[in-house]
């Protein structure tokens, strides 16, 4: 296993911090692999706001400059690397590589003070307690070959490997000669190739309509032939009455099981196994437990689940930024903007490999 980088946090909100936290916890598993550091003077890098001013933490002092990543638009001179804002977990992780792999690189070609690169160095043969020399002052005995060609030889070689001479052929006793085949068959005709006519409009239509059919024949076949389907899919949102995505999911082929708050949706998941789970980010929840929690207690197996672990489908009304970033850190499979349309959730299952039990078109006989 490769070495892990310690990397402290140097200023950001308390929101910014514990996103980059949770980022930097499971960036342990990747390579290079990193870990949050306890304080600075543990740390090997250091991920500092560049809002900060240099008078408000030691981050910004000249020996950590070379070792600092700074966020923001106006980095201080002489820092390792720096990246604009908005704040990019991922984006810090691939600029603190980037410093990593520099580091690695300006390490194995250190030059020497005249200029040449160090050259490896060499245990002494026969002594094995004796310093080692550099490569270049070992001398290297190159083997002697055991006979010497000469082209002399050689010019004999290639005249015993001569092949013999053959006698003339006598004119008298001629060979028969064949017969030209080649001339007595008659060359086929050239044939002109049709012209090919543009389909028109009409049957462009009639092509596509039936590539879809027979799309979703082998769709429904595949179906019947699974019959360990799941058919159940968990709704948790705030609404009571009937929705449009449940009358979608429904339409599907799925078997909906509604949840209006966060413990419902808890008990379903421990009860009933689940081909898909829909969460709605603003469902009601405890003060410490929401939807987003929700969704990593299920992703780090810390909740007793019915059966295999379920792709999880984050649903938003307003779709912000901010909202995208914090499903991503919770680990959802998909990220859908209320209302969403047929296309979206169709796509969506697609993407997490769930297959639909039914498909509400009929397919023509």
């Amino acid at each position: 296993m490769g070495k892990r980088y310690r990397v402290a946090l140097h200023g950001f909100s308390a929101f910014e911090r514990s996103a980059l936290a949770f980022c930097l916890r499971h960036a342990g598993a990747r390579v290079p692999a990193y870990e949050q550091a306890e304080s600075l003077a543990d740390s090997d890098f250091v991920v500092a706001d560049a809002h900060l001013a240099p008078s408000e933490g030691s981050a910004l002092r000249a020996d950590r400059l070379g070792d600092t990543l700074f966020v923001g638009d106006e980095p201080p001179c002489g820092a390792a690397a720096s990246i604009p804002r908005p704040l990019d977990p991922e984006g810090i992780l691939r600029a603190l590589d980037r410093i990593v792999i520099q580091r690695l690189a300006a390490s194995r070609s250190k030059p020497l003070p005249g200029g040449t690169l160090a050259p490896a160095a060499v245990a002494q043969p026969g002594n094995p307690e004796a310093p080692a020399v550099p490569a270049a002052a070992v001398p290297v005995e190159r083997p002697q070959p055991a006979f010497e060609i000469r082209f002399a030889d050689l010019s004999a070689l290639d005249k015993a490997a001569a092949p013999a001479t053959m006698p003339p052929r006598s004119k008298a006793s001629p060979l028969p000669e064949l017969p030209r085949l080649v001339d007595a068959v008659e060359a086929p005709p050239a044939r002109t190739p049709a012209p090919v006519r543009p389909l028109t409009l009409e049957e462009r239509r009639a092509a596509k309509e039936e590539a879809r059919r027979r799309s979703r024949a082998a769709r429904l076949a595949q179906t019947r032939r699974d019959r360990s389907l799941v058919e159940h899919v968990l709704l948790l949102d705030g609404v009571r009455q009937d929705t449009a995505l449940e009358r979608l999911l429904q339409a599907f082929g799925f078997r909906v099981v509604r949840a209006t708050d966060v413990a419902g949706a808890m008990g379903v998941l421990e009860s009933t196994p689940l081909a898909a789970a829909f969460l709605d980010i603003a469902a009601p929840g405890d003060v410490e437990i929401d939807s987003l929690a929700l969704c990593q207690l299920v992703r780090r197996g810390r909740l007793a689940l019915a059966g295999d672990m379920p792709p999880l489908l984050l649903l938003s009304a307003s779709g912000s930024a901010s909202e995208g970033v914090r499903a991503r850190l919770a680990g959802c499979d998909a990220f859908l903007t209320q209302p969403v349309s047929r296309g979206d959730v169709a796509r969506a299952l697609e993407a997490c490999s769930v297959p639909l039990p039914a498909e509400p078109r009929r397919i023509p006989r």
